[in-house]
């Protein structure tokens, strides 16, 4: 099981990952939410509260450099790690597919809540569109198998030590 500072480096990589590859390398113009995906892989192995303090203090960090509404991201990625911990004492999380999955759902729940959270509080819906809506959780998917197996890579050469 990976420490506490396993973490801290698996968000640091995810927040500079995100900015770096957002503004450097969009594919088709976007990019995964690598902060999400690990979000939803924190909670799947940890469970609830660390994935939730970790997910509100990137969401936090994450939208510093943006326009949107701040803390927006930091509330969506607290209800991403509970919707994850809840859904996870019914869904087998120890597997890749299983989180791919929850990957894609939560990152609908992700855009649904940013949406409704922008109409509430600054008096209009912030909707990414459709198209975005169709390929990020894709996106998020295949990094979500990209850092599952990473983290089963890294977990597993810790074990054999």
């Amino acid at each position: 099981m990976m420490g506490p500072f396993g973490w801290l480096a698996v968000y640091g990589g995810a927040l500079v990952g995100q900015w770096v590859w957002a503004s450097e390398f969009p594919f088709f113009g976007y990019s995964p939410q690598l902060v999400l995906v690990a979000t939803v892989a924190l909670a799947a192995r940890r469970g609830a509260l660390p994935a939730m303090s970790a997910g509100f203090l990137g969401g936090l960090l994450g939208n510093v450099g943006t326009r949107r509404l701040f803390g927006i991201d930091a509330l969506a990625f607290v209800w991403v790690a509970y919707g994850v911990w809840w859904l996870s004492k019914n869904v087998d999380t120890s597997r890749c597919m299983p989180q791919c999955v929850l990957t894609v759902l939560m990152s609908w729940g992700y855009a649904a809540l940013a949406s409704a959270a922008g109409l509430v509080f600054a008096g209009s819906i912030q909707w990414p569109g459709w198209s975005a809506c169709l390929v990020v959780p894709l996106y998020n998917a295949l990094a979500a198998a990209a850092l599952f197996m990473a983290l089963e890579w890294a977990e597993g050469r810790r074990r054999l030590r």
